[in-house]
């Protein structure tokens, strides 16, 4: 089974959705989906399987605790794929190397542009994760595992020369066009 059938399979999907719910079962999204559920992850499946997945628009709402603030989150079902990516794509470099430490994951539209982040960035749907790189060797043997065992759209091993700041960048198309593109860049 390739990385795009394990992240489509009924499987996947169910232990994603169990791990969305996770202390949000009382939620009406949670609750609603779980109502359908099995038609709600036939649906994703197909979606998926057939690259006709798109993610919902953000469920947007204010909070006044501790301060006035307002909050983007993805809808109940982008959670539950955002889940079995992380399961099938992450998750086997973490059992890898042990533990990662993932820096930026998600980004809304404006926390992207206040870390200068193009606007075309797959973090901002939710396909891009950047992992820390504790050192040379380690990113090289993290970076070469990905391009060599994993299925990926982008995967840049990326350092900053002032600071000798090391960092991955991979990036996983849920629609699964990846392109596989993978280079070094030193800035």
């Amino acid at each position: 089974m390739t990385d795009f059938e394990k992240i489509h399979s009924f499987e996947s999907l169910y232990n994603a959705y169990r791990k969305a719910r996770q202390g949000k079962r009382w939620k009406g999204a949670a609750a609603k989906f779980e109502v359908n559920l099995l038609e709600a992850l036939n649906l994703l499946s197909a979606q998926i399987r057939t690259k006709r997945y798109t993610m919902s628009p953000y469920n947007t709402f204010e909070v006044y605790e501790p301060k006035r603030r307002v909050v983007m989150s993805n809808s109940y079902k982008d959670k539950v794929v955002q889940h079995s990516l992380c399961d099938n794509v992450l998750e086997p470099l973490r059992r890898r190397f042990g533990r990662i430490r993932i820096t930026s994951g998600y980004r809304s539209p404006s926390v992207n542009a206040k870390v200068g982040g193009v606007a075309t960035s797959q973090h901002t749907l939710g396909e891009a994760a950047d992992i820390n790189v504790p050192n040379a060797e380690v990113g090289m043997k993290m970076y070469d595992y990905i391009r060599c065992n994993l299925d990926f759209d982008q995967l840049i091993y990326e350092q900053r020369r002032k600071t000798a700041t090391r960092w991955l960048h991979v990036s996983y198309r849920t629609d699964g066009n990846n392109r596989r593109q993978a280079w070094i860049e030193v800035k």
